[in-house]
């Protein structure tokens, strides 16, 4: 599939980067979706979306662009009420990779920054940031809270 896309133009090998990147937002959400919910579903794939999210455990970077893609994608399946259900196994996955998550986080300091900026503001990420403060956030600012203006190790202590 992946092939046929660069194929037909709208995946783009960048050589700089060794990256894949759309040419659409949209080719991006399409592709998403159809690792979320089999065609007409409203019940996710738990095992695909659990092995989709896996993927942004690369770095930093991709932590806020999946979240921020997933962000956009969730708004367009909440028109016709198919959201909730993905929010859910979301949700879940973050709260079992939520150590994972803060370790990755912590590689960068700008880039961790800005997945942290688009987690705490995008559903459901938001959700289980809050849950999972101590393990997604906390070693981010630990290691540049400073940085910030935020007193170490006391940020998140009431979340």
């Amino acid at each position: 599939m992946v092939n046929t896309l660069i194929s037909l133009g709208w995946l783009m090998y960048e050589e700089s980067s060794g990256l894949l990147n759309t040419v659409h937002d949209v080719v991006c959400d399409q592709l998403v979706e159809s690792v979320l919910l089999s065609a007409r579903s409203r019940t996710p794939n738990r095992e695909r979306t659990h092995a989709l999210l896996t993927g942004c455990l690369t770095s930093p970077r991709t932590v806020g662009r999946y979240t921020t893609n997933l962000a956009r994608l969730l708004n367009d399946l909440a028109l016709d009420h198919r959201a909730e259900a993905v929010s859910a196994v979301i949700e879940e996955w973050v709260a079992d990779n939520a150590h994972t998550l803060g370790d990755v986080l912590r590689r960068d300091a700008d880039a961790g920054g800005y997945a942290l900026d688009a987690i705490s503001q995008m559903p459901p990420w938001s959700n289980a940031a809050v849950h999972n403060w101590q393990k997604l956030v906390g070693p981010w600012l630990d290691e540049f809270g400073h940085a910030t203006g935020f007193p170490h190790g006391t940020v998140g202590d009431d979340a």
